[in-house]
C-alpha cells in the first residue's frame, strides 16, 4: 500500500569550516488543515548555551533565546523549548494550505560556534468531503464521490482512499498526483468515486471514505434508501381482515395503516366511490409514527360512513402502494 510517508528521511550532511561542525537533518511532515502541527527537534546537547532561529515557509525568521524564556509566540506560531533545553518545538496553530512548505530550525551554540540545522517539508491535507444524492432508491445505481485537497511541498507518490460500508471494505483506490513541478508548493484535489446498487437492508448504514495515510482522516454519509415494500392494515383488532368487518351504529373503531419502507410522508385512508375511483376520507387521524423501517398512522372510523376502504401510501419520490381492500358494514344489516 502506498501512503504518505511521515517517517524521518535520513539526510545527514557533514561539513567542516572555520566555525566548526554543521549537521543538517530533514524530515517530511503531513498536517491536517484546521489542526495544530508540531515540528519537533531533539537538540541533545544540554550543557552548552544556544539560541534557536526558526525560518518559516515564507522566509520570515523567528528567534528564540531559552535563557530569557522557554516559550515565544508570534501570531499562529509558537516556539517551545523544554525546561532541560533538550527539545525544541514549533507549534503551528490552525494549519491551512498556506502553511505548507519548507521550515528550518537553526541551533547555534555560543561556546564552540557549532551549529545544527534541521529542516521539515510540511504538506497540508484538507478534511475529506463526501457527496451523495439525498434521494437513494433501492435497486437503482447510486454514486458517491470523496475528494480531498492537498498542498504539496514535495513530490508525493500515490494516495490511497478506502471506501467502507459500516465495517466492510468495498474498494480501495490509489490516486496519483499530477506531474506538475513543485515550486514551491502545489495545490491539488484528488477524488475517488464509487457506484453502489443499494437495497433496503442498506438503509441506515454508514458509507465512509478514509484517506489511508498517517492522518487516517475520514468522512461519511448515512444511507437513506427510499423504498416502499407493502402496506398492511389493522381494523379494530383484525390484521388485514379477509371478511367483512361489522360495526355497531354510532360505534367508532381505529383503522391503522402500516406502511413498510422509507421515507413515507403521506398516508391516506380511501373509500371506493364507484368502479375504480377512490376518494380520500376526512376521518380524524392521529399523528404519524415513523421508525427506520415502517411508518404508521391511525384513523378514527365514523360508523356513518360504510363501504369498501383501503390504505394508500406515497414515498418521497412519488412511488405508491396500497393495502388489501376491506369492507365495513353496519352490524345486523
Amino acid at each position: 500500500m502506498i501512503s504518505l510517508k511521515r517517517n524521518l528521511v535520513l539526510l545527514i550532511l557533514f561539513s567542516i569550516d572555520a566555525k566548526g561542525d554543521h549537521h543538517h537533518h530533514s524530515e517530511e511532515i503531513l498536517a491536517l488543515v484546521g489542526r495544530t502541527a508540531i515540528l519537533n527537534y531533539t537538540i541533545g546537547d544540554t550543557n552548552s548555551e544556544f539560541t534557536i532561529t526558526w525560518i518559516l515557509n515564507d522566509g520570515r525568521k523567528m528567534q528564540h533565546n531559552p535563557n530569557r524564556n522557554f516559550e515565544k509566540k508570534e501570531g499562529k506560531f509558537k516556539s517551545v523549548i523544554t525546561n532541560d533545553k533538550s527539545v525544541a518545538e514549533l507549534h503551528i496553530a490552525n494549519v491551512d494550505f498556506a502553511d505548507a512548505g519548507k521550515y528550518d530550525c537553526s541551533v547555534v551554540f555560543y561556546s564552540a560556534g557549532r551549529s545544527l540545522i534541521y529542516s521539515w517539508m510540511l504538506n497540508a491535507q484538507g478534511p475529506p468531503r463526501i457527496q451523495m444524492s439525498p434521494f437513494l432508491v433501492e435497486n437503482e445505481p447510486a454514486s458517491s464521490e470523496c475528494c480531498v485537497q492537498f498542498a504539496f511541498a514535495m513530490e508525493m507518490s500515490g494516495i490511497d482512499i478506502a471506501w467502507k460500508m459500516n465495517i466492510e471494505t468495498l474498494q480501495t483506490q490509489t490516486l496519483v498526483p499530477g506531474e506538475e513541478e513543485i515550486s514551491p508548493v502545489t495545490m491539488e484535489t484528488l477524488c475517488s468515486n464509487i457506484t453502489l446498487n443499494l437495497h433496503r437492508q442498506h438503509h441506515g448504514h454508514m458509507l465512509q471514505c478514509i484517506i489511508l495515510n498517517s492522518l487516517n482522516a475520514s468522512a461519511y454519509v448515512t444511507l437513506n434508501v427510499t423504498n416502499l415494500e407493502h402496506v398492511d392494515v389493522i381494523v379494530g383488532s383484525l390484521y388485514n381482515p379477509s371478511d367483512v368487518v361489522t360495526v355497531g351504529k354510532n360505534e367508532n373503531i381505529n383503522i391503522t395503516c402500516l406502511c413498510h419502507g422509507y421515507k413515507i410522508p403521506k398516508i391516506l385512508l380511501q373509500r371506493r366511490n364507484m368502479g375504480d375511483i377512490w376518494i380520500n376520507t376526512t376521518m380524524k387521524a392521529y399523528p404519524v409514527k415513523q421508525n427506520i423501517t415502517m411508518t404508521s398512522q391511525t384513523f378514527v372510523y365514523n360508523s356513518t360512513d360504510y363501504g369498501i376502504f383501503r390504505c394508500k401510501a406515497y414515498n418521497n419520490i412519488g412511488l405508491s402502494a396500497e393495502s388489501k381492500e376491506f369492507q365495513i358494514k353496519e352490524h345486523g344489516k
